[in-house]
């Protein structure tokens, strides 16, 4: 099984979402789309791997692991609130 992955995109000015074959926003930054991947890849079930969340960079179409399942938040990046 494949690790979850939340994909940053820019598409048209605007960043996106990719996950699970769907795009999700648009967002004005890229900041706030990685801030939402992470929120989503928090909810998503684990099966056993750990989602990430990673930038698909403009100029190479490489990716670029921003954040995994388990690690600190991003300093930027308001905290979930407990429910």
């Amino acid at each position: 099984m494949l690790r979850p992955q939340f994909v940053i995109v820019e598409t048209d000015g605007v960043w996106k979402v990719r996950h699970d074959g769907r795009l999700y926003g648009p967002f004005q930054t890229e900041r706030a789309a990685i801030h939402a991947a992470i929120e989503a890849a928090e909810r998503a079930p684990k099966a056993g791997h750990e989602p990430r969340v990673v930038v698909r960079s403009r100029l190479t179409g490489q990716l670029q692991v921003e954040w995994t399942y388990g690690d600190p938040y991003p300093r930027d990046m308001e905290l979930p609130r407990a429910s």
